[in-house]
């Protein structure tokens, strides 16, 4: 009997699911040729509409690079909203509303996280219409190393493009690798 509820439990999240992308695919084609046009509404909403995938090398729909490069189109003309949502990516937490089985099982990184950036991104976004960033930024402010707290201030203090795009935010200093877990020690009877 409780297998039965468990089964029926999960065709329900695989319906609920379901239902997520095909409102995302509605939304990719509703605002895809606006998004073309340079509308940075529509670029958000593509490009809300195309994250996050499960491992960086995902080919399928949902895609984190194709979500990237429309966010950063519309943040590149000052949309505010997509600022945040790059901020999100670059935390590790692309999501913010409720669908629990993707933000479960997406890692846009890899374990790769690129706190500095975020914040800077949660930043733009303050400064840019969208208020509701600085509860992140104020919480991964309180997060960052000090050497990301370094970078953080230098990125804020240059004028002109913040690096936005995956490959120039994934790579160098900008990045914190996941810490290497810690071998979990034997039982007794197996050493």
């Amino acid at each position: 009997m409780a297998w039965a509820a468990l089964w029926l439990s999960g065709c329900a999240v695989a319906g609920v699911e379901l239902a997520y992308v095909i409102q995302d695919e509605k939304i990719y084609q509703e605002n895809i040729d606006s998004a073309h046009a340079g509308d940075a509404v529509a670029q958000y909403h593509v490009g809300k509409s195309l994250c996050c995938s499960f491992a960086e090398e995902d080919d399928g729909y949902y895609n984190t690079r194709r979500a990237i490069t429309w966010l950063c189109a519309s943040a590149q003309q000052g949309h505010g909203p997509a600022m945040h949502a790059l901020g999100d990516i670059y935390a590790g937490q692309p999501f913010e509303d409720t669908r629990f089985v993707r933000q479960a099982m997406v890692d846009p990184g890899g374990g790769r996280v690129s706190l500095a950036m975020a914040y800077v991104w949660y930043q733009h976004a303050i400064a840019h219409g969208a208020p509701e960033a600085g509860i992140e930024a104020h919480r991964l402010r309180t997060e960052l190393t000090q050497q990301e707290a370094l970078i953080a201030k230098a990125q804020l203090e240059i004028e002109g493009v913040t690096p936005c795009e995956w490959d120039e935010v994934m790579s160098g200093a900008y990045v914190r690798h996941p810490k290497p877990r810690s071998p979990t020690p034997l039982p007794a009877s197996e050493r």
